[in-house]
């Protein structure tokens, strides 16, 4: 070893990924060597070589090797240096969702079109399609109609001194609309 580079963290992720490829003894070798993934000739026996191709493809400290397709090799072709974030999106076990001719996992969406992920999560889990998870509001305050007016929930509650909360257990119990909005909250 002519490198010098045998205690740098760079030289520690080469000797992972030779480990997790070549090494059926070690803990995650069914997740990658033991599902066909291997490491390209010229990576496997020069580290000069992963070193070259790392410091030209932006490597530093902060960032992880990440192969873009999970089922493809180590190989220049098919990895990049990303952040810890980009990677665990990566992951085979995420869901991968096409939107707008665009695919990344249900998490990178939520981030970029700033939605709740557990509400789109549900939403998908309902049966409802990416676009109807996506771009249903997020909420819909619940409006009553009354004598040709027609206001939320919270806005016949500040018009007629009734709770809120009483409202939507009128509506629960099927009042009228006029019996909910005219009964005066009684006391407690």
């Amino acid at each position: 070893m002519k490198h010098g580079m045998k205690h740098t963290r760079l030289y520690s992720i080469w000797c992972g990924m030779k480990s997790r490829c070549n090494n059926p003894n070690m803990t995650h070798y069914n997740s990658y060597g033991g599902r066909g993934i291997s490491i390209c000739k010229e990576w496997d026996n020069d580290f000069s070589a992963f070193m070259e191709w790392s410091i030209s493809n932006g490597y530093n400290d902060s960032l992880t090797i990440d192969r873009i397709d999970q089922n493809g090799d180590y190989c220049p072709e098919n990895c990049r240096w990303t952040s810890q974030k980009v990677q665990c999106n990566n992951f085979s076990r995420n869901k991968m969702i096409t939107y707008l001719g665009k695919t990344q996992s249900l998490t990178m969406w939520c981030e970029e079109l700033n939605l709740s992920y557990s509400m789109v999560k549900r939403r998908l889990a309902k049966g409802k399609s990416v676009e109807e998870a996506f771009e249903k509001p997020k909420y819909q305050p619940k409006t009553l109609s009354f004598n040709d007016c027609t206001m939320t929930v919270k806005e016949w509650s500040i018009k007629t001194g009734i709770p809120e909360r009483i409202i939507y257990e009128r509506l629960r119990h099927n009042w009228p609309i006029e019996r909910i909005l005219n009964t005066p909250k009684l006391h407690d």
